[in-house]
């Protein structure tokens, strides 16, 4: 991306950089002891903290994240502001041209991954205890609180800048579409991310759906797009 654009939607707080590096095994949050349920083969719990580990030992790099869903100007350029529809209703396809015009790019697996692992931590570092901090990752689509004020059972997508958690917004508002990393050759692409319907959860933040309808156009989903430094 050009600096001085980046610059600009830091200057803005529009981006938040997300220190991927400084993630490690040995974390407070890490310390976390999933347990499987008899009835179920693996918890989202588990099942996430395997996936963030690899991408720990993988060493991730930082990046920047920005703070609201993306949304449409009057001339369908992407623009990250609060109190905009979010620019649902595009392609993959789509996505990943428009990220390299604006000189971004779709999150990775890992990237996103890494993200979410960032997010975790700081949730502890603010206060959350270390099983509510991964509730809210791995099993819940919303806060507790959140679900609690919405009764209904029909997911209704708002303006950007609602459902903040952390220095994030939209989070449960659409789902996230992301792309595989390129070593793991297993073709298509993913969804990422949940949505609250009422107090029932979806798919908590955590949970990655497999595609590969390229073209196909989401109705409830936006291009998880991140800047690298």
């Amino acid at each position: 991306m050009d600096t001085s654009k980046l610059e600009i939607m830091i200057s803005q707080k529009k981006v938040v950089l997300v220190e991927a590096s400084k993630l490690s095994i040995n974390d407070k949050f890490m310390s976390f002891d999933p347990k499987t349920a008899p009835e179920t083969l693996i918890e989202p719990e588990t099942l996430f903290k395997e996936r963030l580990t690899e991408v720990i030992l993988n060493e991730p790099k930082d990046f920047y994240r920005p703070v609201f869903d993306p949304s449409f100007d009057e001339e369908e350029n992407i623009v990250y502001e609060e109190g905009k529809r979010p620019a649902i209703g595009k392609s993959f396809k789509w996505w990943e041209e428009k990220a390299k015009e604006i000189g971004g790019n779709i999150a990775t697996r890992n990237e996103y991954i890494a993200f979410l692992g960032v997010l975790l931590k700081n949730l502890v570092e603010d206060g959350e205890s270390i099983p509510n901090a991964w509730s809210i990752i791995c099993s819940l689509s919303d806060t507790e609180s959140d679900a609690k004020q919405n009764k209904s059972t029909k997911h209704i997508i708002e303006d950007t800048g609602s459902k903040k958690l952390g220095m994030f917004y939209d989070l449960t508002n659409t789902y996230k579409l992301c792309k595989e990393d390129e070593y793991r050759e297993t073709g298509g692409f993913l969804i990422a991310g949940g949505l609250l319907f009422g107090d029932k959860t979806n798919y908590p933040i955590s949970a990655l759906g497999k595609c590969y309808e390229v073209d196909y156009k989401h109705q409830d989903a936006v291009g998880e797009i991140y800047f690298n430094l």
